[in-house]
């Protein structure tokens, strides 16, 4: 705050010691008009919503503190172009494991159009020692953190300081990774990473905070979260300044904003197409029993899932068929299916060649071809699967394995077109 401040009522000029803590001077905080009351008035809820928010945060990050965390990598998205206005992170940690390791302190300081406006640093209370290796490097000691806060409210100030700015950091996705690991949750803002844009703008031998400090004579104190935020603010502008910086930047972003449409227009794409589906469905469920019927039937439905995986191999045996390569498995629609393998072991489960299930559980039992219902035609009701069980499968609906004879030839297809679908 300056010398001077304005009274936002009066608009008059005053010392800013003479003000209140609402900004106004003497003779409007003792006459104030009803927009000031209000205002003050929305001020003060605006603070109960963040102390109750803060306890909330408080509350429900002490409730997963442990000796050992999950880890949790995975940042928020990338920040592309050059960056005016973002908020620099930095922590100073017990070791490397984000798992069984603690933070000691975190920093943040807030840049916009590159000047700092403002700043965040706490030291954080470990619930274990700190060990001697790292005091060695970033100096903090038992004594140093008795009187700190444990890592939850840390953390809860933290987030209400970063807001939804843009985060930058030195390696700023190990600072995020042990953030959220000690928090167990993620953070969803947006980031930037100067380290690797150091390695495409510079060609130095190491990539070192400390060696950026060098190579651009910037000072300050080392391995202190508030140090090194701000000399990575000042590596961020210095290599902004190098030749051909602005132009990978640009290159970056024109290249990202690439992708994304590319992304949207595919996922557009899957939605028009999963509709056009979801209406096939829907055109042939019509005629199809009700779902009380098709209970009422699933009930009748008698034998072991061994008992039909038998006699589906038998019925493909006797059509001349190798079963020697057909694996079992359960897909996560919950039934056994027998499937054929592909030569591509990255292929999902959704889409693994599954020609052959059958659902024992539940109201709804039944088994599953890959065939649409069109293709078959049979004494026992056929309807569409589930979309999650396939987008050309059909549920059949018979009572027990010996009655799997009379579709014997559907099998066959069923088999032949899941093949097909592998490419062998």
């Amino acid at each position: 705050m300056g010398l001077f401040s304005v009274c936002p009522q009066c608009g008059k000029k005053q010392l800013s010691f003479l003000m209140d803590a609402s900004g106004l001077c003497k003779s409007c905080a003792a006459n104030p008009s009803e927009e000031t009351i209000r205002a003050r008035e929305q001020l003060e809820a605006e603070k109960v919503r963040v102390a109750e928010e803060r306890a909330e945060i408080i509350d429900r990050v002490k409730a997963r503190q442990a000796p050992q965390m999950g880890l949790r990598r995975a940042c928020g998205p990338r920040a592309h172009g050059v960056l005016c206005d973002y908020t620099v992170i930095d922590t100073e940690t017990t070791g490397l494991d984000a798992c069984t390791c603690e933070i000691l302190e975190i920093g943040a300081v807030r840049y916009r159009s590159h000047r700092e406006v403002a700043y965040f640093a706490s030291y954080v209370k470990p619930y274990g020692l700190i060990p001697h290796s790292a005091t060695e490097i970033n100096r903090i000691t038992e004594s140093t953190v008795h009187r700190a806060p444990h890592f939850p409210t840390v953390y809860a100030d933290f987030l209400n300081f970063i807001g939804d700015d843009i985060l930058i950091g030195y390696n700023v996705e190990f600072d995020i990774k042990f953030i959220q690991t000690r928090a167990g949750e993620d953070l969803h803002n947006k980031f930037f990473d100067v380290l690797p844009f150091a390695k495409q703008v510079l060609s130095l031998d190491r990539y070192r905070l400390d060696d950026l400090r060098s190579r651009f004579l910037i000072g300050g104190d080392s391995h202190t979260a508030l140090g090194d935020c701000r000399a990575t603010a000042k590596v961020y502008k210095r290599l902004l300044g190098e030749y051909g910086a602005v132009q990978y930047l640009e290159d970056e972003a024109l290249k990202a904003e690439s992708e994304q449409k590319e992304f949207e227009r595919i996922q557009q794409e899957h939605a028009a197409h999963l509709q056009k589906v979801k209406e096939e469905k829907a055109r042939l469920m019509v005629n199809a029993p009700s779902q009380r019927e098709l209970r009422q039937l699933s009930q009748q439905m008698t034998g072991q899932t061994v008992e039909y995986f038998s006699k589906v191999k038998i019925i493909l045996k006797a059509a001349g068929i190798d079963v020697s390569a057909v694996r079992e498995m359960c897909p996560s629609y919950n039934c056994r299916a027998l499937y054929i393998p592909s030569e591509n072991p990255y292929l999902a489960q959704s889409q693994l060649a599954i020609f052959f299930g059958v659902k024992l559980e539940g109201n709804l039992r039944y088994i599953l071809l890959d065939l649409s219902p069109e293709e078959i035609s049979c004494d026992f009701p056929c309807v569409p699967s589930s979309i999650q069980e396939g987008e050309n499968r059909s549920r059949v609906y018979l009572p027990s394995p010996a009655t799997l004879d009379s579709i014997a030839e559907y099998i066959i297809k069923s088999y032949q077109h899941a093949k097909d679908s592998t490419g062998k």
